[in-house]
């Protein structure tokens, strides 16, 4: 084209586009199999609050969702591991739905740190559902063996300067996610 415009690479997906000079990728919604970005645009780690805020942020969520769910709660929180944690459960025990009643949600949030950036992001995790009725023992258990599995996998989110050629899918601001296997 005669009037084509300047134009600078950007690695989306699996993909890698060409944006004019004057556009930039700011946001993005992914799903993978154990968590989704529901915030991709990165925070300020020199934000001294960051922490807590997100917190008072989570629990706001779970005092909303206990109003419209009593029995809603936080069951586990975690503020020493990278990435950090928090999980609520659903209690839909008393749900009229058959579907949602014959289940035990919970629903993790995280917040991966990322010291050579300066810089935070919040990931939320995939709705666990395990059947009902279970022992406390296995339920508690598998909650946490599913847990563990998206913060593994949350742990695996990377910063990697564009372009590089690692294996994965690149996330927005060159945040890259490579689980070191095959996504459904």
């Amino acid at each position: 084209m005669s009037t084509q415009l300047p134009t600078q690479k950007h690695c989306f997906g699996r993909y890698e586009i060409e944006l004019p000079n004057f556009m930039y990728m700011n946001s993005g919604s992914y799903s993978f199999e154990n968590f989704n970005i529901e915030i991709v645009r990165a925070v300020r780690a020199d934000y001294p609050t960051i922490e807590k805020d997100w917190v008072n942020y989570i629990n706001g969520k779970i005092a909303t969702d206990a109003v419209s769910r009593p029995g809603s709660r936080l069951v586990h929180q975690n503020m020493k591991i990278n990435p950090r944690v928090i999980l609520e459960y659903f209690d839909t025990s008393k749900d009229i739905s058959t579907m949602l009643n014959g289940f035990y949600m919970f629903s993790p949030f995280y917040l991966k740190a990322f010291p050579e950036r300066n810089e935070w992001m919040l990931a939320t995790g995939a709705s666990i559902e395990i059947p009902r009725p279970q022992p406390s023992d296995k339920l508690d258990t598998e909650v946490k063996r599913r847990m563990d599995a998206q913060m593994r996998d949350v742990a695996k989110i990377a910063y990697h300067a564009y372009p590089h050629y690692e294996q994965g899918y690149c996330l927005d601001n060159e945040y890259q996610y490579y689980p070191g296997r095959l996504e459904k």
